[in-house]
């Protein structure tokens, strides 16, 4: 660790619990919703009030109540870094957080793996280029984003992973902020999607790979005339989902998150046909009622088996690289755990942190313990995250698999520094600016709002590229979710006449027969969406032969 990076983040930490001593007066937080007495931190939480929020409110009033714990825990314990602070913190009773007189061993070595993780992200020269080249499109056009100057050697810092100031702040930035926000949109999705506390995990994963398909998979990135190509597939989950495209990998991603956030440990894995090739395809592992099953969002299908058991026999999993870490980096931060832990008496289920050690532990004690003691177990999961955190592939006990990390997320963390990714896109497609809060109704289930605000809408925004057709696809989806069926069969084929070109009528196909089907029209649907690539068993209705 460098004198200039220890520095900044000592200057951090005092300048906030500055900010928290005047923030707590007389054992209570200026929310009045916070009483610090001793070692015990009660939350009165108010959560018809949190409902109401946006989930951007959301994510800056659990950042300022995870500030001011911190800085409470500063001045109880005279520790200075989020990461020697965190560990003292423990759940009390209900709406309680206790500061402990000692660090948790436990707390303290997971945050020590997620500090080495984190850090260390290769970073090429076409990378460097590729976000200088950003930033100054971005500089010159809009001047300075949000206010505040931002600069290449700012984002290039951040290709290298998360730094050590970033690591011990007891803030909370403004791009974890939105991480925080992205993450609660997740969990919002996953409920919509049917697959919420109360569903029998079978029945969640079915909800959300079928969601995954119909909402992300089966499109691809394309040319927007008249503006130049941007590449779609480069985002976190939610633009992908904003967007509703993404190949295989990307479709993959947009599954593991919303699979974690219902509470699965899942992973991302990419094919190869032999060592050392480009990957052809890419599916999701994701642990289900103790088993760990291969799911392939892009062709809807979920395995019996498990990336390893299947690599034994389907060539096409010989030579897999599983990847344990689908998440944003923010997920790492320590403060972003007190985040978690307050959240939980606002939204319960609610995930914002990200223990990086806990699903390499689960994937070696459900794949290789056997006979090995737990000794064993440890010692293999420390080798794990030793050489993964160095960027190094991995090779499993008694398979061609390899485990590495995925450096993906590390680098595109870099496109949302000072919000930049999305600037450029919302100028490159408009369209994308003005559809962005109906879309989000939409796949947060608020499907009545986002009919009005759809509707609200003017036909063509004055814009020469894909409103329109985009407008009106995201409304018959919308239809779909409402299980207006018979809209649906309306407006759909009204949009294949209309846009008789767009690959949106591959996806429409398959609403179209879907919505057949639940009108009692079997045969129909059956005729209208063969059997095929994508359509599987998911797709073919119950008790109606699949056509030849």
């Amino acid at each position: 660790m460098n004198l200039s990076r220890t520095l900044l983040g000592l200057a951090a930490a005092v300048i906030c619990v500055l900010a928290a001593r005047s923030l707590i007066t007389k054992g209570r937080s200026v929310s009045h919703e916070v009483e610090f007495a001793g070692n015990v931190i009660t939350f009165h939480p108010g959560t018809d009030k949190f409902r109401g929020l946006s989930h951007e409110e959301r994510a800056d009033h659990l950042a300022r109540l995870a500030e001011e714990v911190l800085g409470y825990a500063q001045t109880q314990t005279g520790l200075q870094s989020a990461a020697d602070l965190v560990p003292r913190l423990r759940p009390g009773g209900p709406g309680e957080i206790l500061i402990g007189g000692t660090a948790d061993a436990s707390a303290a070595e997971t945050l020590r793996n997620n500090e080495r993780f984190g850090q260390s992200i290769p970073v090429s020269e076409k990378w460097k280029f590729q976000i200088s080249s950003l930033v100054d499109e971005i500089t010159e056009r809009d001047g300075r984003p949000h206010g505040r100057a931002i600069s290449r050697d700012g984002a290039v810092i951040r290709l290298a992973g998360v730094s050590d100031t970033e690591f011990r702040s007891l803030r909370l930035s403004q791009e974890t902020r939105h991480y925080m926000a992205r993450a609660m949109i997740y969990r919002d999705i996953v409920l919509a999607a049917g697959a919420g506390p109360n569903i029998p995990d079978h029945e969640k994963l079915e909800a959300l790979l079928d969601w995954t398909f119909v909402n992300v998979s089966a499109h691809f990135e394309r040319e927007v005339p008249p503006y130049p190509r941007l590449v779609d597939y480069n985002d976190v989950p939610l633009g992908l989902m904003l967007r509703g495209m993404g190949d295989c990998d990307r479709s993959v991603w947009v599954l593991a998150t919303l699979a974690w956030h219902a509470g699965f440990e899942a992973n991302i894995v990419y094919l190869h046909r032999t060592i050392g090739a480009i990957s052809f395809h890419a599916v999701a592992e994701i642990k289900l009622n103790g088993r760990w099953r291969a799911v392939d969002p892009y062709n809807n299908r979920l395995y019996d088996e498990s990336v390893i058991e299947l690599s034994k026999h389907d060539p096409d999993f010989k030579y897999a690289r599983v990847m344990f870490n689908p998440f944003e980096p923010e997920g790492l931060l320590p403060a972003v755990k007190v985040a978690e832990m307050i959240g939980r008496f606002y939204a319960p289920g609610q995930r914002l942190f990200f223990d990086i050690q806990k699903p390499v532990k689960t994937f070696v004690a459900d794949h290789f313990s056997g006979k090995n003691p737990q000794e064993y177990i440890d010692r293999t999961t420390a080798q794990i995250l030793l050489h993964t955190s160095r960027g190094e592939l991995v090779r499993l006990p008694g398979a061609d698999v390899f485990i590495r990390r995925w450096d993906h997320p590390f680098l595109l963390r870099v496109y949302y520094y000072e919000d930049m990714w999305r600037l450029k896109k919302e100028a490159d497609f408009p369209f994308m600016k003005t559809l962005r809060r109906p879309r989000i109704d939409q796949l947060t289930g608020r499907y009545k709002e986002a009919a009005l605000a759809f509707a609200s809408l003017s036909r063509d925004g004055g814009d020469t590229g894909l409103y329109g057709e985009e407008r009106e696809y995201f409304m018959i989806l919308n239809e779909y979710d409402e299980k207006d069926f018979t809209s649906v069969e309306k407006n759909v084929r009204a949009y294949r006449k209309k846009y008789p070109l767009t690959p949106r009528n591959i996806m429409l196909g398959y609403l179209l027969a879907h919505s057949l089907h639940a009108l009692g029209r079997l045969e129909e649907a059956v005729g209208e969406y063969p059997a095929g690539a994508n359509f599987k068993w998911r797709g073919v209705p119950r008790g109606v032969p699949p056509s030849n």
